[in-house]
């Protein structure tokens, strides 16, 4: 920010989730955050909600602006998914082990779900190197012992981005349940949805932060109150009992995706952004 200033260039701030729901929360760094937006020309977000936030911490509305992340669409296969009834519905959930990320959550839901159809389970994922991870894992392991579901989960650990997307053409449904963790931690946009929509997978995920911004409810995917068990085994009961939806479903979240969430669409709106500002202080 120093060098903006000394300069007389345009400064342009990007958010990307932690630093708001981390950093937006402690005293030392809102005031921080307060002078950053009075020098900022633009501050980036994620989405609408992120926006709100942002505003809140004190940043001129007319100067956030949603700017999406974006995925390679030109790279992944659009495949509709078929499921006979008559065989396991295969659900793949693919997250770092985070709070966050919510996986208990859909285990919890998945044990309820078994109870009335065969089900194979596949995570995709691993703890990381950062405190409250490894604690993580060993809750998703006690669930899955807890819920019945070790004989039909299979625990892949972590697996390279084009590994991940084949692992999604051999399933029928995404789980995502995200929450807000308890030191705080949220999501941002989290974009493996986006990659997930763009293969025609259906996806049932929650309604935390951004993730409204990916997934439109009952359009593009489903959307679970956050933290809910009954929501989310509501909404995957739907999915069980509407396999005839998934395509029209599915179709319109790949074209979500284009629209919103390419990365060639997306690098030319934020160049527009940065054309704007710069041209504004000529």
């Amino acid at each position: 920010m120093s060098t903006a200033l000394e300069t007389h260039l345009p400064l342009i701030t990007s958010f990307y989730g932690y630093d708001i729901a981390q950093y937006g929360e402690r005293p030392g760094w809102k005031r921080k955050y307060r002078k950053l937006f009075a020098q900022c020309s633009a501050v980036l977000c994620l989405g609408a909600r992120m926006q709100q936030a942002i505003v809140d911490l004190g940043c001129p509305p007319e100067k956030a602006r949603i700017q999406h992340l974006g995925v390679d669409i030109s790279s992944i296969e659009f495949m509709s998914r078929k499921w006979d009834k008559q065989e396991p519905l295969r659900v793949l959930i693919a997250a770092t082990f985070r709070p966050k990320k919510g996986i208990p959550l859909a285990l919890r839901a998945l044990g309820r779900l078994k109870r009335d159809i065969p089900l194979q389970i596949t995570i995709i994922g691993d703890a990381i190197d950062v405190p409250d991870s490894a604690p993580e894992k060993q809750r998703i392991l006690s669930e899955i012992e807890h819920q019945g579901l070790a004989s039909i989960t299979s625990l892949l650990g972590a697996r390279s981005y084009p590994s991940l997307l084949e692992s999604a053409y051999q399933h029928h449904l995404f789980l995502s349940t995200s929450v807000t963790a308890p030191d705080g931690d949220k999501e941002g946009t989290p974009m493996v949805l986006a990659d997930m929509a763009a293969t025609g997978i259906p996806i049932v995920s929650s309604d935390h932060s951004d993730i409204p911004e990916l997934i439109k409810d009952g359009q593009t995917g489903l959307l679970a109150a956050e933290g809910d068990i009954d929501s989310i085994v509501e909404k995957l009961t739907w999915i069980v009992e509407h396999p005839s939806r998934w395509e029209g479903m599915t179709q319109k979240g790949r074209k979500h995706i284009e629209s919103e969430f390419d990365r060639v669409t997306q690098a030319m709106r934020l160049e527009s952004i940065y054309d704007e500002i710069i041209s504004a202080h000529l």
